[in-house]
């Protein structure tokens, strides 16, 4: 019997590769989905949007308590575009992970343009790489199990 157990050490490496890049997708589109349910990205609030009184030719920014209509979250009318984020995963093996949101108007608002402000619900932070450096730790740890 090999003293080190090499044979389970290579199997266990081997699923690690097949899995973890499944994991930390996974992982990672929970993430966007969380920061687009909160309507912040790393911690800052996305800026509010105007909305047009009904009736009138005016718009206002909706105040705390205002009707369903007017308090509408954030870039969410018919829901395509969380739906997208949520299925936003493209490609996880181990030499890339991808996400892509399908149209336009989402890639807009991440990324800003001259008429509409950047609510960037996708994209790298500090918090997410802490969450995925866990996520790599806890399954480096398994090799040895």
């Amino acid at each position: 019997m090999d003293k080190f157990n090499f044979d389970k050490i290579g199997k266990n490496l081997e699923r690690l590769k097949h899995e973890l890049p499944k994991v930390l997708a996974n992982d990672t589109k929970n993430y966007f989905v969380e920061e687009f349910n909160k309507q912040e990205w790393n911690g800052t609030a996305w800026e509010q949007v105007q909305r047009k009184i009904p009736g009138t030719k005016a718009y206002k920014y909706p105040k705390k308590g205002a009707d369903a209509r007017h308090g509408r979250a954030i870039l969410v009318k018919t829901g395509k575009l969380r739906r997208d984020v949520v299925n936003s995963l493209e490609r996880a093996d181990w030499d890339m992970i991808r996400f892509k949101v399908k149209n336009d108007y989402g890639a807009y608002h991440n990324i800003g343009t001259d008429k509409i402000p950047q609510r960037q619900f996708m994209g790298d932070t500090p918090k997410l790489r802490q969450r995925q450096l866990d996520k790599i730790k806890s399954y480096m740890q398994r090799i040895w199990a």
